[in-house]
């Protein structure tokens, strides 16, 4: 799975919709952007990541509601060969309603380009909401073609990598959590990511935690405090 990076995302147009899943109450995408991850949510120091507002675009708004073209630019799920037709075609169905990222305040900052020794350290969570048995065959299909691309991936963007199934503790109707290290280009550093795709009824949740770790230092975001984070994300719901 190749996942995109950091993101600044165009302006803001909001909407919702109610849902009924026919077994759980009604939901709207209102309700699901105030139910994502917050500042207080997480043990240590977070600032909320708005993004940079660039020629065309406006930074993102606190709410974590999503256009229809800023749905398109969010992280997706990129499969390898291995994965089988409908695994391709259920990930092409992931489309998220609401979105927000988080950056830690680490001991030694990354302040780029020109220091090239530290952590990034980030979360963002985006959030589906659909029909409860839509949504669980789609993630039937999705989580084998996850699991045939663990292990060895190839150079691409960035440096060669691995990745390999995580445990997750959080209690879900379905889950899959896997951890991504791959070398940075160049070989100053290594992306450690951490990602978790659950669903809970009528809302699927994915939550990935990237570390950036440059220059030697070790890495700061460890397996136990991702799978926190995951738990008081599916808390929320």
């Amino acid at each position: 799975m190749r996942l995109k990076r950091n993101l600044g995302i165009a302006a803001l147009v909001p909407f919702a919709f109610a849902f009924f899943d026919g077994c759980g109450s009604p939901r709207s995408v209102d309700d699901l952007a105030a139910a994502l991850l917050t500042n207080d949510d997480l043990s240590g120091e977070w600032t909320l990541n708005l993004g940079t507002k660039a020629q065309d675009q406006e930074r993102l708004p606190e709410s974590g509601l999503l256009s229809e073209e800023q749905r398109k630019m969010l992280p997706t799920v990129h499969l390898c060969e291995a994965a089988d037709a409908s695994a391709q075609k259920a990930a092409d169905r992931l489309h998220w309603d609401v979105y927000r990222q988080l950056d830690k305040k680490v001991a030694d900052p990354v302040d780029v380009p020109k220091d090239r020794v530290g952590n990034m350290v980030f979360v963002q969570e985006s959030m589906l909401l659909g029909k409860g048995s839509t949504l669980a065959n789609t993630l039937d299909d999705l989580f084998p073609g996850i699991e045939k691309c663990l292990g060895p991936m190839p150079a691409s963007e960035e440096g060669p990598g691995d990745s390999e199934k995580i445990a997750i503790t959080a209690s879900a109707d379905q889950k899959i959590g896997v951890l991504y290290t791959v070398e940075e280009a160049g070989g100053a550093g290594t992306w450690h990511v951490y990602n978790a795709i659950l669903r809970k009824g009528s809302v699927v949740v994915s939550v990935m935690a990237t570390d950036i770790a440059l220059g030697g230092v070790d890495v700061e975001l460890g397996l136990n405090e991702f799978d926190t984070i995951v738990s008081t994300a599916l808390a929320k719901l």
